[in-house]
């Protein structure tokens, strides 16, 4: 019959599924997925549910740590919520969804071939000509299959399963997953309870946010399913595009602020950093009630880009090369529409300056276009105009000559016009290692003194200041503007303030009604500095805030002026005394200023309280005794009861010499090279010295014994230190005795005079009547080989800074000092300085003069007033220094080498 000659053809051209693997069983093994069980399943999302219930906790326990230790900073808490909202339906799906779609999708297809099975079978047992009958026909069994028994089970009760090596296959990969799970949820939990000891916590915590990606991987190359769509770029933006978060501690001990230690006082050498300008959330709140919540550019140190309150300290020795690498990831997409130089304009546009070091300027043409290192502040690196721009970085070098005095200064940005917004939250602090050859021991009682100041432990004070105060008097909104005001007056305006509509938080107690500004130090909100009775620390200060300037002093905890503390001044911007130590009761700094002082405080019985209090009241002043209102209420003043609080501990045995951690590096570094420079030890005691001739090695001399007499009671003005050329004193007295009239004197006025801004907000200021312009047509001049002396009429109400070289206060005109202020003996004529702000001598004629011995820096570079944003209206002026037998164009390499100066330090330049 036809029909049995048919059948075994068309079982050949369509066979029957393999009876050793059903079609679900068949896709399973293709996959290498095991059909899982219920069980299975609630174990997936139960796993799933404890790692996000982990990655939640993760960032809640890390914040409560950082509060209670303050270690480094987390990602903000909204990033932990996004990656919380991508991560747990992402990781719900990974272990139930497609293995269902999958099953799903296989059952239609078993029953898409068995039907197609069944229709074969039925026309081929009828020997039909067309199957268009049979796909209506309710197929006998016994058709389906004739070979097979109606009522044999056999095969409905023994399904065949996968071969043992594909089982095993798939619950290895099973395996796999869980085991990266679980171990996600165990590091995630040892690193909550170890984060606080951990030195790369924040980096250890940036790799559990690929967790999500590693889970995500392993579902798509184990497990072998597929991924939602869309999934690995929202993971990658969300950790690429992170935001950073800095939270202010609010009395906490100092040494507990996040960088104070390693960053901010690094205990090596560092010549060498790199600095990522970012916007960083600032945060604060305190249990005294002030709370605040602002966006703004700060610098994140290294390449880890660890959000701290200040960038890291460079330390290198004189002689040494500093390098630094500036990256700006901020992101501006507006373009400024007012170029004039009288406006805040570019606010996420940036550079460096290096500010206090006696260094090139690095420009030796005012049309110079490209950078050639060092101090540059005409440059500008430019913020990105979307996320997937790269950013732009440069490469900042400067070489400090081995005759470089020792001391602080900082860097900070100076592009104008954003110099106000970024200064504050982005700066760092530079130190030049001290050299006992500026301090012979022949020079007085200078070997005591250097062994005091070698061994003593060192504590760094960066004083900054967040302003959202608003002026008093509305017509002087300009001269004391707020941070939202610079802002929103910016063109473009800063994306980062002043509300959320850009993304960024902004607000806070502080920022409400009239605002408030407020005084950190080195990061942190009224600290806790602690130190033994009776020990001497070395203080370096540095006043970092975009304006302002504060008297400090030190206060009982009823408020009262203390004796039991004192200060032993030695330095004012990074220049010796001309005799050191000084004795002063307070001290007066202005934005940009620095100073170096020994502080002791000692318990004279052990019934007195043992903490005292910095602070920057205005009541009880020492310098205005006579409460002088224009000087207590001047709107430049930043005042604040509490600074920081001191807290003396009391220790067993006598009061001798204590060494911490940082007074051993000190020491460590002072003995490093032990042989004195043969020049300096066969010259007299103010014979000059050929740098020439003194071996690098030798540079560095052995500091004297140590005195325990002097360490009890110094002896002020005790010590003369040698001076470098470009900090010799340059008073009547020694030009005539270094045989240089007075009379040659080169004389130049250089005067601030108020500007109207054209909006009404208040006035700024002009120099001598010009706004700032670059090329300046009619630069000041500095002569090399001459003395110049500047007199101005304005030392009171615009801090009056001068870059590539400090200068000398040669004379005040006390006629102009306000009634009932003094002067006390902290400024002085004869002290040098590069910004100098007098607030109780008022505007005249004459008020502050001022002299200069220029070299051997050459080339073009500014003078301005140090409230950056009167420096951002246009309140700067270029200056030329300018080498003989050169016109506009200066020296190539920065150095003028034709010239003498009038009076030569112990060890000159050239």
């Amino acid at each position: 019959m036809g029909s049995t000659k048919q059948q075994p053809e068309a079982e050949a051209s369509n066979p029957a599924p393999d009876k050793a693997l059903t079609v679900t069983q068949q896709l399973q093994a293709k996959a290498a997925l095991p059909e899982l069980s219920r069980v299975n399943y609630a174990f997936w999302v139960v796993m799933a549910v404890l790692a996000q219930l982990n990655w939640g906790l993760y960032p809640v326990c890390t914040r409560y740590l950082q509060t209670s230790t303050n270690h480094k900073p987390i990602p903000t808490l909204q990033l932990a919520v996004v990656i919380n909202i991508i991560a747990y339906p992402a990781l719900v799906i990974f272990y139930t969804i497609p293995s269902r779609i999958r099953a799903h999708l296989a059952k239609r297809k078993q029953q898409q071939q068995q039907q197609q099975w069944q229709q074969q079978q039925c026309i081929t047992a009828l020997d039909m000509a067309s199957s268009a009958s049979c796909g209506a026909l309710e197929v006998p069994p016994a058709l389906l299959n004739p070979d097979q028994d109606p009522n044999d089970n056999t095969a409905a009760k023994d399904e065949p399963v996968l071969p043992l090596k594909e089982r095993l296959k798939a619950r290895g990969r099973v395996a796999a997953v869980a085991t990266i799970v679980g171990g996600i949820v165990a590091l995630q939990a040892l690193t909550n309870i170890y984060a606080a000891r951990l030195a790369l916590a924040y980096l250890v915590q940036l790799v559990f946010m690929f967790g999500p990606l590693v889970v995500a991987l392993a579902n798509t190359y184990v497990l072998k399913q597929p991924s939602p769509p869309k999934l690995y770029p929202t993971l990658a933006a969300a950790i690429i595009e992170r935001r950073y978060t800095y939270n202010i501690p609010s009395g906490q001990p100092l040494e507990k602020t996040p960088g104070y230690l390693g960053s901010l006082i690094p205990m090596k050498q560092v010549p060498e950093i790199t600095i990522t300008q970012a916007p960083v959330t600032w945060k604060l709140s305190d249990p005294g009630g002030l709370q605040l919540e602002f966006t703004a550019p700060s610098y994140l140190t290294g390449t880890s880009k660890l959000p701290y309150a200040f960038g890291p300290t460079l330390r290198l020795r004189a002689g040494g090369i500093m390098k630094i690498k500036l990256v700006n990831e901020m992101i501006m997409e507006g373009n400024i529409t007012e170029e004039a130089p009288h406006a805040f304009m570019g606010p996420l546009d940036t550079n460096l300056h290096t500010h206090g070091l006696w260094d090139a300027n690095g420009v030796y043409d005012q049309n110079q276009t490209s950078y050639a290192g060092q101090d540059n502040i005409f440059i500008n690196v430019p913020a990105r105009k979307k996320p997937s721009d790269a950013p732009a970085s440069l490469d900042f070098s400067s070489n400090i000559l081995r005759e470089h005095l020792p001391g602080i200064h900082w860097y900070h940005p100076h592009k104008h016009g954003s110099t106000t917004i970024q200064t504050s939250t982005s700066h760092g602090s530079i130190i030049i290692e001290d050299d006992p050859f500026w301090l012979p021991a022949r020079r007085g009682l200078c070997g005591p003194m250097q062994a005091l100041i070698s061994t003593a432990p060192e504590v760094l004070l960066d004083i900054s200041l967040l302003f959202f105060k608003l002026a008093s008097n509305p017509a002087k909104v300009w001269d004391s503007p707020t941070y939202q005001l610079v802002s929103n007056y910016s063109s473009p305006q800063n994306p980062l303030c002043c509300d959320s509509k850009n993304g960024w938080v902004f607000g806070g107690s502080m920022t409400k009604g009239n605002g408030t500004d407020i005084l950190l130090v080195s990061g942190a909100y009224k600290p806790v500095i602690t130190m033994a009775d009776g020990v001497w620390y070395r203080w370096r200060m540095l006043y970092s805030g975009a304006k302002g300037w504060s008297t400090f002093r030190f206060l009982d905890t009823a408020m009262a002026n203390s004796k039991q503390c004192e200060w032993l001044l030695i330095a004012k911007d990074g220049v010796y005394l001309m005799n050191i130590p000084r004795k002063v009761e307070a001290v007066l700094m202005s934005s940009g200023n620095r100073l170096e002082a020994m502080v002791r405080c000692s318990l004279p019985s052990r019934s007195s309280s043992n903490e005292f209090i910095l602070s920057a009241t205005v009541t009880n002043d020492p310098f205005n005794p006579g409460n002088n209102q224009t000087f207590a209420t001047d709107f430049f003043r930043v005042a604040q009861d509490e600074v920081a609080r001191i807290k003396v501990v009391r220790r067993p045995g006598s009061k001798g010499q204590h060494i911490n951690k940082a007074a051993k590096y000190a020491a460590e570094q002072a003995t490093k090279d032990t042989q004195a420079a043969p020049a300096a030890a066969a010259a007299g005691a103010d014979a000059e010295v050929d740098v020439a001739a003194v071996d690098p090695a030798h540079f560095y001399s052995k500091p004297p014994k140590w005195d325990s007499r002097f360490y009890r009671n110094p002896v002020p003005d005790s010590c003369t230190p040698l001076r470098p050329s470009y900090a010799v004193d340059m008073r009547d007295a020694a030009l005539t005795a270094a045989g240089y009239p007075p009379s040659r004197v080169n004389n130049t006025d250089v005067n601030f005079a108020g500007y109207n801004n054209a909006d009404g907000l208040g006035t700024t200021c002009t120099v001598n009547g010009q706004l700032f312009s670059f090329p300046d047509p009619s630069p000041l001049v500095l002569p090399m080989g001459e003395i110049v002396q500047w007199t101005t009429n304005n030392g009171r109400s615009h801090p009056f800074h001068v870059h590539t070289q400090p200068f000398q206060l040669t004379g005040f005109n006390l006629s102009n000092q306000l009634i009932g202020t003094e002067l006390t003996n902290f400024f002085q004529v004869g002290d040098f300085t590069d910004t100098m702000l007098i607030p109780q001598i008022s505007i005249g004629a004459g008020s502050v003069q001022m002299r200069f011995q220029p070299g051997p820096f050459s080339g073009y570079a500014v003078m301005h007033c140090h409230y950056l944003n009167h420096e951002d209206l246009g309140c700067m002026k270029v200056i030329q220094w300018k080498c003989p037998g050169y016109d506009a164009v200066q020296p190539a390499s920065g150095i003028c080498t034709n010239f003498k100066y009038p009076v030569p330090g112990a060890v000159p330049s050239y």
